[in-house]
């Protein structure tokens, strides 16, 4: 009798399929006490990657092209302690690691660390301090990673898969060592933001130097504040001509083929011009701010992110310009779109004016001004403020130092 029941179990289980949620792979993942003897706290991540170049935890991207990956919080976990990835932990594109379709697949895990943080206003949270990776999980140095493991996924029987977490992230390059004779790099501790954390914060900034600074030390120049996503680097220059053996690479955001090589002839130009007497002098500063929800805070006060506005303001901008010195902010760079009565255009208008220039000659005021259609359609809906046309867009080039294109929100 029983053996009757087996056999009718086998036949069952091939003619109606076994379920989804049976079938699906059962993963393990651990970590070596060589990586920590305390117990972690985080977010770990459980990546499936069809193909590509690089580890898993590199292919992890949002949209139409995403790859499967899973997660679930961890909290006190333990060395070589078990977390388990069933069908029950949800993911993404996929609801659930039950519906990867079958096929081989390069397998990683990841541990996004989380650390204390007891805040002023009385809340205490588990977060992800930045690093100085700008918030990119999958290259903030201190996470734990598995070595990538080749699977291959069946949907007619249940796997197991064990990973351990045996590597770590190691620590960014000294920001110091990109400072050349037209950048210096600038970090400070801000009391503001330290006091609201609960621990020491800080901000940094890259100082973009004009042509004649070191020949004239009384000089004093315009200071432009540029704050945006996490700049890793000074940002729109290039201080060595572009790279001839550049394979190009298509841009899917822009539908562009070469898009990388064009920016290296964009950044090249623009050093160029920076550098070139008679180019409208400024102090060029491109602020890091990321906090431990993002990488940027917005250059605002908020009740979630603490007062980063001030921070920058009263504390980030005074030192950048001690820093900088014998020069000294004197004047302003202002940018105005203006949408005329009739509604169809707009036009872009830029001013520059300090009160002095080197050895005390007149400053030099440039006001440049360029139209723009009215509005334009993108992913995320039509735009409040349209791109430039090429005249406006070099316009701002010129007054910056900086290539500026239309940048579709991150927010």
């Amino acid at each position: 009798m029983r053996h009757w029941l087996v056999g009718l179990t086998f036949v069952f289980g091939v003619t109606l399929g076994i379920p989804a949620a049976d079938a699906a792979p059962r993963v393990s993942v651990t970590f070596s006490p060589a990586m920590s003897q305390e117990p972690l706290t985080g977010r770990l991540l459980l990546i499936f990657s069809p193909g590509g170049e690089g580890e898993p935890r590199s292919h992890v991207i949002w949209d139409d092209d995403a790859i499967p990956f899973f997660g679930l919080d961890v909290e006190g976990w333990k060395p070589g302690q078990r977390k388990h990835f069933d069908a029950r932990v949800n993911g993404f594109p996929l609801r659930s690691i039950a519906d990867l379709p079958d096929g081989e697949y390069s397998v990683q895990a990841v541990l996004n660390r989380y650390e204390k943080f007891t805040r002023s206003d009385g809340h205490t949270l588990w977060l992800p301090p930045d690093q100085g990776e700008g918030q990119v999980w999958h290259r903030k140095p201190g996470n734990l990673y598995s070595q990538p493991l080749k699977v291959r996924i069946d949907g007619k029987r249940r796997g197991r898969i064990e990973l351990v977490l045996d590597q770590k992230i190691p620590p960014v390059a000294a920001f110091e060592d990109q400072q050349t004779d037209y950048v210096r790099y600038l970090r400070i501790r801000s009391e503001r933001l330290s006091a609201f954390w609960g621990r020491d914060t800080y901000l940094a900034a890259w100082v973009r130097l004009p042509w004649g600074y070191r020949e004239h030390p009384e000089a004093r120049y315009p200071l432009v504040i540029a704050h945006g996503h996490f700049p890793a680097g000074p940002g729109g220059f290039r201080e060595l001509p572009p790279d001839p053996g550049l394979a190009p690479e298509y841009s899917k955001r822009f539908s562009l083929e070469g898009y990388n090589r064009i920016q290296q002839e964009y950044e090249w130009q623009a050093h160029k011009d920076w550098i070139t007497p008679g180019f409208p002098r400024v102090l060029l500063v491109e602020i890091q701010h990321p906090t431990p929800f993002y990488d940027d805070s917005y250059a605002v006060n908020s009740a979630n992110n603490g007062p980063y506005g001030d921070a920058i303001q009263y504390e980030l901008i005074p030192e950048s310009r001690r820093s900088s010195a014998p020069s000294a902010p004197a004047g302003r760079v202002s940018f105005t779109a203006v949408r005329p009565a009739d509604g169809k255009r707009w036009r872009f208008r830029c001013s520059t004016r300090t009160t002095t220039t080197a050895r005390g000659s007149p400053a030099r005021t440039p006001s440049i001004s360029g139209t723009t259609k009215r509005s334009t359609s993108t992913r995320t809906g039509t735009r409040t403020t349209p791109p430039m046309r090429t005249s406006a867009r070099r316009a701002l080039r010129t007054a910056t130092g900086s290539a500026m294109s239309t940048r579709r929100s991150r927010k």
